[in-house]
């Protein structure tokens, strides 16, 4: 069966354990020198996420950059959980984008969502 030559609309997670846990690791020298970022959060608000592992919680970010969802991944390496997230459509292209669903990352179009909420000239 031939693939299809349409654009991929939608990236699901594909989270593996092993490469999340590998990448929590990491992740502090990660944020720190490549991503220049760095989490401050509480103890006990990091406490308060372990109490809830095993329970539904959406956390959403404000999305300021293209690197909100580096932010998430940084606090769930601090709770020590794997999260599933959003992160901008754009950051799926090539392995970069194969790694972010692997680390739980579902894609978000955000261009799709102004367009839903900004009035039509036409109507």
């Amino acid at each position: 069966m031939p693939r299809s030559t349409k654009p991929i609309d939608f990236y699901p997670p594909q989270l593996n354990r092993v490469v999340v846990w590998m990448m929590q690791q990491l992740s502090h020298w990660i944020g720190h020198w490549y991503y220049r970022m760095k989490l401050e959060v509480q103890a006990d608000d990091v406490e308060q996420l372990r109490q809830l592992q095993g329970k539904r919680l959406l956390l959403l970010s404000n999305h300021p950059t293209f690197h909100d969802w580096i932010a998430i991944f940084l606090l769930s390496a601090r709770s020590g959980d794997a999260f599933h997230y959003l992160a901008a459509y754009e950051r799926f292209k090539g392995f970069r984008g194969r790694w972010l669903q692997w680390l739980g990352a579902y894609s978000i179009r955000r261009d799709w969502a102004i367009a839903l909420v900004l009035p039509r000239p036409w109507n």
